[in-house]
């Protein structure tokens, strides 16, 4: 296996933890099925500013000599903002499948 490999298998191992964690803790909102496009976009763009703030706390705490035990916080935290980030990315593709799948249907059934 190339680091590349190796890399990529542990960057995603990373990422599927945190959606996980996240989509268990936000479960009572519901699915995002029946949310448009739109509003998924924007919620996207929302948690890439939180992932951005997390990070930059990450960087600040780092640079300000805080506690291992404090910066390790931090970086759970900037984890599960990229957790949420990735989760809205995939709902958007999620529901673009799902639009393309049932389009794909009427089409067949008005031949």
């Amino acid at each position: 296996m190339t680091t590349r490999e190796q890399d990529s298998q542990r960057m995603l191992s990373t990422l599927q933890r945190a959606q996980w964690r996240k989509l268990r803790q936000n479960a009572h909102k519901g699915s995002w099925s029946l949310t448009t496009l739109h509003t998924l976009c924007g919620r996207l763009h929302e948690e890439v500013a939180e992932l951005q703030d997390a990070v930059q706390n990450l960087e600040r705490a780092s640079i300000g000599g805080m506690s291992l035990s404090g910066l390790d916080e931090l970086a759970d935290a900037a984890i599960d903002e990229a957790g949420d980030v990735a989760n809205f990315a995939g709902f958007i593709a999620d529901r673009i499948s799902e639009e393309m799948r049932i389009s794909k249907q009427q089409r067949r059934s008005l031949l």
